[in-house]
């Protein structure tokens, strides 16, 4: 999901926290959850909800303007730019984790992946996410006669 410019993705992420916040008041959402699952170069989310169950109801008709980081190859170099877009709200939720996911622990779905939990709180603001990497350990031995 990373598109490659670090200082560009940061701006939209706080850029998207409010516009986010905003939606999901006027939905009337107390909370949204998000949990994603990923291995063997595969990952994403895996379940988005929110709460209390009239405004999840919503959820499937409700859009947001959000920011995102679009590139192209120019004569060369990759251009960066930011666009406003109107998505469905569930898409935003969905991509503002995974993009949080991805600044911290890029490559997370690689080899042995990884998983965990986004959490909005909306009344107090609150964004957390939770993080699992998995990774297989191995102890070697070697034994000479």
């Amino acid at each position: 999901m990373f598109v490659g410019n670090h200082a560009m993705e940061i701006q939209t992420q706080t850029s998207n926290k409010d516009a986010l916040l905003q939606a999901l008041k006027k939905l009337g959402a107390t909370n949204a959850l998000v949990t994603y699952s990923g291995s063997g170069d595969s990952g994403d989310s895996t379940e988005i909800s929110v709460t209390p169950k009239r405004a999840m109801k919503k959820l499937p008709e409700a859009k947001v303007t959000i920011q995102r980081v679009s590139g192209d190859y120019v004569e060369g170099q990759w251009q960066y730019a930011i666009q406003d877009r109107e998505v469905p709200l569930e898409d935003a939720i969905s991509e503002f984790a995974m993009q949080w996911v991805d600044l911290h622990h890029g490559g997370w779905e690689n080899n042995d992946g990884g998983s965990g939990t986004f959490e909005i709180v909306v009344k107090s603001g609150e964004f957390t996410l939770e993080h699992r990497q998995y990774y297989v350990e191995s102890d070697n031995y070697v034994y000479h006669l």
